[in-house]
């Protein structure tokens, strides 16, 4: 293998031929493997890996540029939203190589958000093209549907990235009123209600900017200010017509 490129382990959209063209020009499948020790699963609409000792997944295997993986930082949004791992494999021979792998980051491990269509035909497609069994996909949609009827019936719902926080502002309610700051508060709080969990403002406001993320691919900036960055992701969500039913004129 060439000096300047790493194998990379993929599930999910990134085994779709056509999209990895596009995200890494050059780059090219040399078989797939199956890694032991992980499950697949859906959190946050995505696919992830979680620890599991008796499970495995089939994942396919990459040979990609150092650029090539730099690219796949930006897309799969690291460090903040995956962390990237080593993982060591048989490559036979009785030889021991290396390879990277994207999982994200635990704070969303009870993140049970359901899979858009799209998302949902891409992976699909993907494992269609590198020979993968789809049982995989049916069992990680299967989970999180299971887990999201555990929490509440009413709030099992077939959405991306978007719906979902539609869904968040419709929870906070329609005729919000105040700032920027306050109303990111009052989602805050409607959101507690519905997880029964505490969080500070300054950690919903950086989920809500990792869901603009995984919706846009455009990381908003963060100056510092919590009022301004607050204004900021607004302004942002605005523009992808978000919160197009809140009068706009109040932040």
């Amino acid at each position: 293998m060439n000096e300047q490129s790493v194998l990379y382990l993929a599930y999910g959209s990134n085994c779709h031929l056509g999209q990895m063209k596009k995200r890494c020009p050059g780059a090219k499948v040399i078989g797939k493997v199956d890694l032991k020790g992980y499950r697949l699963v859906y959190r946050r609409g995505f696919l992830t890996l979680l620890q599991d000792k008796k499970c495995k997944t089939t994942c396919a295997v990459w040979q990609l540029s150092v650029r090539n993986l730099k690219n796949l930082d930006r897309y799969e949004g690291y460090p903040k939203v995956y962390d990237k791992k080593t993982i060591y494999l048989d490559i036979g021979n009785g030889e021991v190589g290396s390879a990277v792998v994207y999982i994200m980051q635990p704070r969303y491990n009870t993140s049970y958000v359901i899979p858009s269509d799209d998302y949902q035909r891409k992976c699909m497609k993907g494992y269609f093209d590198c020979g993968i069994d789809l049982k995989q996909l049916d069992d990680a949609f299967d989970e999180v549907i299971e887990k999201k009827l555990a929490i509440s019936d009413d709030n099992v719902r077939k959405n991306d990235g978007k719906e979902a926080i539609k869904m968040e502002i419709a929870i906070g309610g329609r005729e919000l009123k105040g700032s920027a700051v306050e109303i990111l508060d009052k989602l805050r709080q409607a959101s507690q209600r519905r997880r029964g969990e505490e969080m500070s403002l300054a950690y919903f406001f950086e989920e809500m900017c990792d869901d603009y993320y995984l919706m846009n691919g455009e990381h908003i900036q963060v100056m510092g200010d919590l009022e301004t960055d607050i204004k900021t992701l607004f302004d942002k969500l605005n523009e992808t017509g978000v919160l197009e039913y809140i009068d706009k004129k109040t932040y």
